[in-house]
């Protein structure tokens, strides 16, 4: 039996919205699991470095040449150690938040992009969804019609049940025509009327 290309293309339709709804819900698991990676990711925030990270590199180098350079007594080069010590740990703080920050700002990008494709992806279910429904509309109305054209068909192969009626009816008082009336045969009292004899 061939099968209706409507209720092909509606299968189809059906698969590839299927197929939609499991990335939505796969898109839709990683924007979950990226707003609570944000949010543990904001409540742990570094304290903030009073020292950009060029600044501290470059000031951390400064120290570093001027120890391999210069010639100093033993105080000095004490002190210009605990100045690269301090130096470093400025480093290391400014490369610290700029590493959190950066982090945020790819978890941020990952949460826009996801909503994104998850707007993306809700307009293309939608579309799927009303393009079954017209095949849908399509379908019954096809079924209106082809039920339409049967009753039709059954309507004028099939005498109605008025036609019927009138043809029983003409064979029943034709019967009739043939025999007595009942006012030929007795007397009918009629209100308000004197006997007729």
């Amino acid at each position: 039996m061939e099968q209706d290309p409507l209720l092909e293309k509606k299968t189809a339709l059906e698969n590839e919205k299927k197929a939609l709804i499991e990335k939505i819900k796969a898109v839709n698991r990683r924007l979950r699991y990226k707003q609570y990676e944000l949010k543990a990711l904001s409540s742990m925030s570094p304290e903030d470095s009073a020292v950009p990270l060029s600044v501290a590199r470059k000031r951390l180098n400064l120290l570093e040449f001027r120890i391999a350079t210069e010639s100093t007594n033993l105080s000095q080069e004490r002190k210009m150690m605990r100045e690269i010590r301090e130096a470093e740990e400025d480093f290391n703080k400014a490369l610290r938040h700029q590493r959190f920050v950066r982090k945020l700002e790819y978890v941020k990008g990952d949460i826009g992009a996801a909503e994104k494709e998850a707007a993306a992806l809700d307009v293309e279910i939608r579309k799927k969804r009303e393009q079954i429904n017209e095949i849908e509309r399509d379908m019954a109305a096809r079924k209106r019609k082809a039920v339409r054209a049967k009753e039709h068909e059954r309507k004028e192969r099939e005498p109605s049940e008025e036609q019927v009626s009138k043809e029983e009816l003409k064979e029943y008082q034709q019967s009739f025509e043939k025999t007595v009336s009942l006012e030929d045969i007795c007397v009918i009292k009629r209100k308000n009327r004197k006997k007729e004899a």
